[in-house]
C-alpha cells in the first residue's frame, strides 16, 4: 500500500522479519551476549530482554504479566517496560503489541489503546485484530463503540491470517453493524474464518450448510446486483 503508516512501518522494518518469540534469542546466543545487544541498543535483544524482566518480575510474586504490586510496577517490572519501549520505538510491532497487553492489565486504557494502534499500523495481524475488539466494544474513559471502524481493522487483519477477526467480522454482517447487514457476506468471512484456521467458524460453516443455505457451500464471489437482492430479501 502507498499509505503513510505503511511506509512509516517500512522505515521501521518489516513486522514479518521480526521475532515473536522472546525466548529464542536466548536460546540462539545466551543471556550475556542478549544483555549486551540490549545495552548496544538491538531491538531484538532490547524486546527479548524486556519481556523477560517483566515476566520474571511478575512470576517472583506468583502473578500473571502485568499484575504484580503497584498496577504491574516494580523496579525489574519497570526496567523490563523501559527496554520494551525502546523496543517499539524502533518499530518493533510485538514489542507494541506486548505494552498494550501490559497497560491493559493494568488498567490504563489510554496507554493500551495507544500501544496497539501503534503495532495495528505497523501491520502486525494480532494487533489490528485487538484494535477491532477496542473499536467493536469501546474502551471506557478512551472511545466509544465505532462498528464502521471496527469491521476495517477486523478486516485487515482477516486478510492478514487471522480467522478470529474474519469471524468477528461476519458477525457484524449478520447483525448489520457499522456495515450493510448481508448474510451472504457474513458467510464469506465465516468461510475465511475457517481457512485461516478458527475451529469455531468450521463448526458454523458446516451448520449452515447442513442447513441448505443457497450459499452456504460457496460463500465466494457475487455480483452488485444478487448482493442488492440477497440484502433486500434479508432485511424484509
Amino acid at each position: 500500500g502507498g499509505g503513510g503508516t505503511d511506509a512509516h512501518a517500512n522505515a521501521n522494518g518489516d513486522w514479518t522479519t521480526q521475532t515473536e518469540d522472546p525466548h529464542a534469542l536466548f536460546e540462539a546466543l545466551g543471556t550475556r551476549v542478549v544483555q549486551q545487544l540490549a545495552r548496544e541498543g538491538d531491538r531484538e535483544a532490547q524486546w527479548s530482554l524486556g519481556f523477560t524482566l517483566m515476566n520474571n518480575a511478575d512470576h517472583r510474586e506468583g502473578e500473571e504479566l502485568g499484575k504484580l504490586g503497584d498496577r504491574g510496577r516494580s523496579p525489574m517490572a519497570d526496567q523490563g517496560q523501559a527496554l520494551m519501549e525502546a523496543a517499539a520505538g524502533q518499530g518493533h510491532a510485538y514489542a507494541m503489541f506486548a505494552l498494550g497487553g501490559v497497560h491493559h492489565a493494568r488498567e490504563e486504557n489510554a496507554q493500551s489503546v495507544k500501544w496497539i494502534t501503534r503495532g495495528a499500523e505497523a501491520g502486525l495481524p494480532m494487533a489490528m485484530h485487538s484494535l477491532g475488539v477496542y473499536y467493536d466494544k469501546g474502551e471506557p474513559g478512551v472511545m466509544a463503540p465505532d462498528h464502521a471502524e471496527a469491521a476495517r481493522w477486523y478486516e485487515r487483519a482477516a486478510n492478514a491470517g487471522s480467522g478470529t477477526a474474519a469471524n468477528n467480522l461476519s458477525v457484524l454482517y449478520f447483525s448489520g453493524l457499522g456495515v450493510s447487514r448481508s448474510k451472504r457476506r457474513g458467510l464469506r468471512w465465516v468461510r475465511k474464518a475457517a481457512d485461516n484456521g478458527y475451529h469455531r467458524a468450521c463448526l458454523s460453516l458446516a451448520q449452515w450448510m447442513y442447513m441448505d443455505q443457497p450459499y452456504a457451500r460457496e460463500a465466494g464471489h457475487v455480483s452488485e446486483e444478487e448482493e442488492e437482492e440477497e440484502e433486500a430479501s434479508f432485511s424484509a
